[in-house]
Parts: structure tokens; C-alpha cells; sequence
């Protein structure tokens, strides 16, 4: 779960060097053809503001989520602690 969360945070903050180095890719005549049509696809969709979107929504998603996951692998939290995380990440999900 963190790794898709650490992914998705360094996509969109990398986003425009990502965009500048799929247009370079997509342009390149050096290249083959099959990398020069994959990079203008994930150009493509990089641009897509419906996939943007998502991403945001999908990042909001699971923040909670990682955050209950760390919390029951912990040794040291209590039941507690773990209602507590899950009412959060319930609440952060129905809304």
C-alpha cells in the first residue's frame, strides 16, 4: 500500500518533467517505432485530466488506508489505537 501511495505522490509531483520527457521520446527519430508510440500513449494519457483526477481521488483514498495498514503492523499499538484508525479511514472514505 505505501508504495502505490509513494508512486502516485511522485508521479504528480513529477508530472511536468514526466510530460517533457515523453514529448522528447515521442518526437526522437532515433528511436524505434514501437518506444516513439508508447511514449506518445503514456503522453497521452499523462495529459488526460480525467487521469489526473483520478489519481488525486485514489491518493485521497489511500492515505488512510496506508495509514491503518502501518498501524496493525505495529507491535506496539493497542486495540485501541486500531478502532480508532479504523473509524478514521471509514469516515475518510464515506465522505
Amino acid at each position: 500500500m505505501g508504495i502505490l501511495v509513494l508512486a502516485i505522490e511522485t508521479f504528480l509531483k513529477s508530472h511536468k518533467p514526466i510530460v517533457w520527457h515523453l514529448e522528447d521520446g515521442s518526437l526522437q527519430k532515433k528511436s524505434t517505432v514501437t518506444a516513439a508510440d508508447k511514449a506518445r500513449g503514456f503522453l497521452k494519457l499523462s495529459k488526460c485530466k480525467d487521469v489526473l483526477g483520478y489519481l488525486h481521488v485514489l491518493l485521497d483514498m489511500l492515505k488512510p488506508l496506508k495509514y491503518l495498514s502501518v498501524a496493525l503492523q505495529s507491535s506496539d499499538t493497542t486495540l485501541a489505537e486500531v478502532h480508532d484508525k479504523v473509524q478514521m479511514a471509514q469516515d475518510v472514505l464515506q465522505t
